[in-house]
C-alpha cells in the first residue's frame, strides 16, 4: 500500500507538484496549493441476464490554488506538458488578482498541518482488482436475486463497479500528503407489477474493500422485496401521527443539521442553529459522532483538504449540540481553530438506542414507516422542513398497507427534541443511523 495506484502519472508525483507550485510562486503567487488525483475505474452493467455495457476510465488531473495576499482562485487541468502548465499558472494568477479579498483566506500554518506521509494506517486501499468477468458475475447475481422476488417483472440494469485512486496534496506551507483508496459497488433497480400498478425500487452498497460488500444476492433481494412491498399503495388522510424513518434513509433528518452547523453558515448567520451552541437541541438519547479514523471507512482521512488533522468527536452528545464544523476561513472569522472539516464531515454515526424498529412501531401504535423520500425542502433560517415520502402505514404496531404520495413536515427543532433512536444500526456507508422515531409529525395526504 506504499505504491501509488498509477505510477507514471505526474498528477500524483511529488516532484512534479512541487515544481508546479514553485512556478506559480515565481509568477506572482504568495502561496500555492496543488491537489493531484489519478484514478482507474471499471464498471459492468447487465440486464435480463445478459451483458449490457462495460466502461473503463483512466483519469488524471491537478487543481492549482493560488493566493495573492488575501485573494484566492483555483483552476484545474488534465494536461501536464510544460506549456500547458505555464498557461494554467498564468490564468489562475490572473483570476486570483481579480478575485475579491477575504481577510480570512490563507494556508494553515506549519504548526497546524499534519506532517508528510500517507493514509496507509486507515487501510483505504484494497489491492484486489476484479476482472470484467468478475464484475459481470456480481451484477448477474444481484439481478437474479431481485428477479426471483414474486411481483418483480423487470430490472433497470444491474451493475458492479471498481475504482482505484491516488491523491496527493502539497502546498507552500509544508503540506505533503498522499492517499490511496479503492471503492467497490454493486446495485440494481427493479420494477414490480400487479395488474395495472407499477412500483420501482432499488438497492446498492459500496465499500472500500471487496470483502466488506454484503452478498450480492442479499442486495438484489432487498431491492426486489422493497418494490413488491409498494404494490397496492394507498393515499392517506392528512393528520398528525408518529413517523418512523427507516435506518436506510434516516440520515435525511440529520443532513439539514449538518449544513446548519458548518462554520460558513454560522458566520453568515444563515442557520437555524446559530444561537444554540451548547443547548439541548436533541432528545437526550441522541448522540451523533464524527470519526475520521475508522479503518476502511468510506469517509476516513488523515487530514482535511487544507491539511488540518481531524478529530474524533461527538457533534451531538446526549442531545447537546457541542460545536461547529469549520474550515480555516470560517474558523478565523469566528475566532476559533479549524475543526478539520474542509471538505465536509467524515464518518457519521447516530448511536443506537434500546428498541428495534418493530419495538418502535409497537410503542407508537399507529403511524407511518418511511422507507423512501424525494424533494426535501428546508428554510435554513427557521428550520422548517418538508419532504415527499412513501412507505408503510402501521396499525397496532403492525404493518397494515403501503402508502405513497404523501408529505411529512415540521420544524426541525421540534422534531429533534422528541427524536427516539432505534437499536437497528447498520453500517452501510459514510453516514449511518438506526431507525428514528418522531413521536408526532404533520402528514400531508389527500
Amino acid at each position: 500500500m506504499t505504491e501509488t495506484i498509477i505510477e507514471a502519472q505526474p498528477a500524483t508525483d511529488a516532484d512534479f507538484l512541487h515544481d508546479v507550485a514553485a512556478r506559480a510562486l515565481k509568477a506572482g503567487a504568495s502561496d500555492v496549493q496543488v491537489d493531484g488525483r489519478a484514478s482507474r475505474s471499471l464498471s459492468v452493467d447487465v440486464r435480463d441476464g445478459s451483458f449490457q455495457d462495460i466502461r473503463h476510465d483512466e483519469i488524471a488531473a491537478i487543481n492549482v490554488t493560488t493566493y495573492v495576499g488575501k485573494r484566492r482562485a483555483t483552476l484545474g487541468t488534465n494536461k501536464f506538458a510544460r506549456a500547458d502548465i505555464d498557461q494554467l499558472i498564468d490564468r489562475v494568477i490572473a483570476m486570483t488578482r481579480l478575485a475579491p479579498e477575504n481577510p480570512f483566506y490563507g494556508l494553515a500554518g506549519r504548526d497546524e498541518i499534519v506532517g508528510p506521509g500517507n493514509d496507509a494506517f486507515l487501510a483505504l486501499y484494497d489491492p484486489y482488482e476484479p476482472t470484467p468477468e468478475m464484475l459481470e458475475d456480481w451484477a448477474g447475481q444481484v439481478e437474479e436475486a431481485a428477479r426471483a422476488i414474486q411481483g418483480v417483472v423487470s430490472t433497470d440494469s444491474a451493475g458492479a463497479s471498481w475504482e482505484a485512486a491516488t491523491g496527493r496534496t502539497i502546498n507552500t506551507a509544508g503540506l505533503d500528503r498522499r492517499s490511496d483508496g479503492t471503492r467497490f459497488g454493486v446495485g440494481v433497480g427493479v420494477m414490480a407489477a400487479r395488474g395495472d400498478a407499477r412500483e420501482v425500487a432499488g438497492a446498492g452498497r459500496g465499500a472500500r474493500w471487496h470483502s466488506d460488500l454484503p452478498a450480492c444476492a442479499a442486495i438484489g433481494t432487498e431491492a426486489g422485496m422493497d418494490a413488491a412491498a409498494k404494490l397496492g399503495a394507498r393515499k392517506i388522510a392528512s393528520g398528525n401521527h408518529p413517523v418512523i424513518f427507516d435506518r436506510r434513509i434516516a440520515m435525511c433528518l440529520i443532513e439539514p443539521m449538518l449544513g446548519a452547523i458548518t462554520g460558513e453558515n454560522i458566520a453568515r448567520g444563515t442557520s437555524f442553529l446559530k444561537d444554540r451552541l451548547g443547548d439541548q437541541v436533541f432528545a437526550k438519547g441522541i448522540t451523533l459522532t464524527d470519526d475520521a479514523f475508522v479503518v476502511r471507512g468510506q469517509a476516513s482521512r488523515a487530514c482535511d483538504a487544507e491539511g488540518i488533522p481531524p478529530q474524533r468527536r461527538a457533534l451531538v452528545d446526549r442531545g447537546v449540540l457541542t460545536g461547529w464544523m469549520t474550515d480555516l476561513a470560517a474558523a478565523r472569522e469566528l475566532g476559533l481553530a479549524s475543526t478539520g472539516h474542509a471538505g465536509g464531515p467524515t464518518n457519521l454515526t447516530i448511536l443506537p438506542g434500546d428498541t428495534d424498529q418493530a419495538g418502535l412501531m409497537r410503542a407508537a401504535g399507529r403511524g407511518l414507516l418511511v422507507d423512501a423520500l424525494f424533494g426535501p425542502s428546508l428554510n435554513p433560517h427557521t428550520g422548517d422542513w418538508s419532504v415527499g415520502v412513501s412507505g408503510q402505514w402501521f396499525e397496532q404496531g403492525e404493518i397494515a398497507y403501503p402508502v405513497s404520495e404523501v408529505t411529512v413536515a415540521g420544524n426541525l427543532l421540534d422534531l429533534y427534541a422528541g427524536l427516539v433512536a432505534g437499536s437497528d444500526l447498520e453500517f452501510r456507508g459514510a453516514a449511518n443511523a438506526p431507525s428514528l422515531l418522531v413521536p408526532q409529525m404533520a402528514i400531508g395526504g389527500q
